[in-house]
């Protein structure tokens, strides 16, 4: 059972779903959704079609580690709700936006694990603290870990990544930076509405390093001094 709690089931099937759906069927136009027909169904079924083999390596080493951190420490739930929820916003206002687009691949999903992870690392922060005040805690587990690096590292890339789409959002590229910014906006805004108690959880945590590192610094402080008065009277 614990197995089952840390490992990422999600991200995996996710990318082997890609993966096998990509060498097995012409997804590109199976798949996609063109905006200039109103196909509602495809508004899901587009984040499973990749154009070449390049685009779908790409997105699935996006997805990956991203996938990792928000699987296992903000958990499925949410997780699976930010990769529908983004989904379905992004196809709805691409289909009402009134400007011809063909949307497809699983890039609109890496950008909102992307920019969640921002708040997969202060659950780690949570989790790291909380490790360290408990005595009997065997501390972080290797999939947490992993999912902390991973948390991490993707967090490093979120500036650049939304600079990048914003700052292409009227060019030939249209359809792939109109869903990159706008999925980014839904991972970080439900990414906040879901970490809300755990942001709550980190500001008491780090209130009380805080306070605990300014004790730490006066005893050793006057253990300092009291050591120098020994030497000296020595």
């Amino acid at each position: 059972m614990k197995f089952i709690k840390q490992f990422p089931f999600i991200t995996i099937i996710f990318v082997i779903i890609n993966i096998v759906l990509f060498y097995t069927t012409n997804t590109w136009e199976n798949l996609t959704l063109d905006t200039t027909y109103v196909e509602n169904h495809k508004i899901l079924t587009s984040m499973l079609a990749h154009k070449d083999a390049g685009h779908l390596w790409m997105n699935m080493a996006m997805i990956l580690p991203a996938g990792i951190a928000v699987e296992l420490l903000i958990g499925r739930t949410k997780m699976l709700t930010i990769m529908l929820v983004q989904e379905l916003i992004v196809g709805y206002f691409a289909i009402n936006f009134g400007k011809a687009m063909v949307i497809g691949g699983a890039s609109g999903v890496g950008y909102a694990l992307i920019v969640a992870c921002l708040f997969a690392m202060v659950k780690l922060y949570v989790l790291d603290r909380r490790s360290h005040d408990d005595w009997n805690s065997n501390g972080l587990s290797i999939m947490q870990v992993i999912a902390g690096g991973s948390s991490m590292m993707m967090s490093l890339v979120v500036p650049f990544a939304m600079w990048d789409a914003w700052s292409k959002y009227n060019t030939l590229e249209f359809a792939a930076n109109f869903a990159h910014f706008w999925a980014g906006v839904i991972g970080f805004t439900l990414g906040l509405v879901f970490s809300i108690s755990t942001i709550k959880q980190a500001v008491s945590a780090g209130i009380r390093h805080f306070k605990a590192a300014r004790v730490n610094a006066r005893l050793n402080r006057q253990e300092n001094a009291r050591m120098r008065e020994y030497w000296g009277q020595a």
